[in-house]
């Protein structure tokens, strides 16, 4: 009778295992895949002196987060400045001069239509 019992008590386990194994979410290690934000653009990018890039962002109504760094301040001197200007349009959403003194720059923000983000270094 008890050999019935713990083959009994042992399928039952099993077989809640399997549900549980079958219905579990699978697991991920990293943050950013639980993150419930999309990267729109996640670039790295070395500018020449005097020059400019413009990256199209879609963001179609959606709230955003902007966050721009320059990794190694102290590689672009004491007067070295990257302009970061955030536009909708002809509409300036946010603009800040990143230096050595202040390289990084994060904002929420919201663009009914497509904005654009500036990059201008001096």
């Amino acid at each position: 009778m008890n050999t019935k019992r713990v083959k009994l008590f042992v399928s039952f386990l099993l077989a809640s295992l399997a549900l549980l194994i079958a219905i579990a979410p699978p697991f991920s290690s990293g943050a950013a895949d639980k993150s419930p934000f999309r990267k729109l653009l996640a670039i790295t990018e070395t500018l020449a002196p005097k020059s400019a890039a413009m990256y199209p962002l879609a963001t179609s109504g959606k709230l955003c987060s902007l966050s721009v760094s320059i990794p190694t301040p102290s590689d672009m001197g004491d007067t070295g400045t990257i302009n970061v200007v955030l536009r909708e349009g002809n509409k300036v959403i946010a603009h800040k001069p990143l230096h050595v003194g202040d390289p990084d720059l994060y904002l929420t923000f919201r663009a009914i239509g497509k904005a654009q983000l500036e990059l201008t270094s001096q």
